[in-house]
């Protein structure tokens, strides 16, 4: 979720573009912005050669797929008066996994690839609170 771009403008700044861009390039596959207060266009990027009528494209050094960009989804409710500021959507996004896609990494593993569990485990408790992690072998 991005809150990004200019009130009232219909299109993404060329900046803002880039950024969404290089999301993309880094792993990113859904960004959903918001800010503008108006509807913006829903982009679908190609990644690695998936879509070749896709007008934005990056290479990421990975499998064929696809990225998506929502730059804004306007405003669900308001009390803006303009008829623009009182237009929202909904997006509705399915998303899968893939043999090489994402993945949780066990604590155990991330001790033997040297990670700091410790830290790793603080951060998590940080989030989601003690009781999720309380009976964790792996805890410090």
């Amino acid at each position: 979720m991005a809150h990004w771009g200019f009130e009232y403008v219909y299109w993404p700044a060329a900046r803002q573009r880039e950024d969404a861009l290089r999301l993309v390039v880094m792993g990113v596959d859904v960004i959903v912005g918001s800010s503008p207060h108006v509807l913006q266009p829903v982009v679908v990027v190609s990644v690695d050669g998936a879509g070749a009528r896709c007008s934005a494209r990056v290479t990421r050094g990975g499998a064929p797929g696809f990225a998506l960009v929502a730059w804004s989804l306007g405003n669900l409710a308001t009390i803006m008066p303009t008829p623009p500021c009182q237009v929202g959507a909904l997006l509705s996004v399915t998303l899968g996994r893939s043999a090489i896609g994402a993945r949780t990494v066990d604590l155990s593993e991330l001790r033997r690839l040297g990670g700091d569990v410790g830290a790793a485990l603080a951060h998590a408790r940080h989030l989601l609170g003690d009781d999720i992690l309380e009976d964790d072998p792996w805890a410090p």
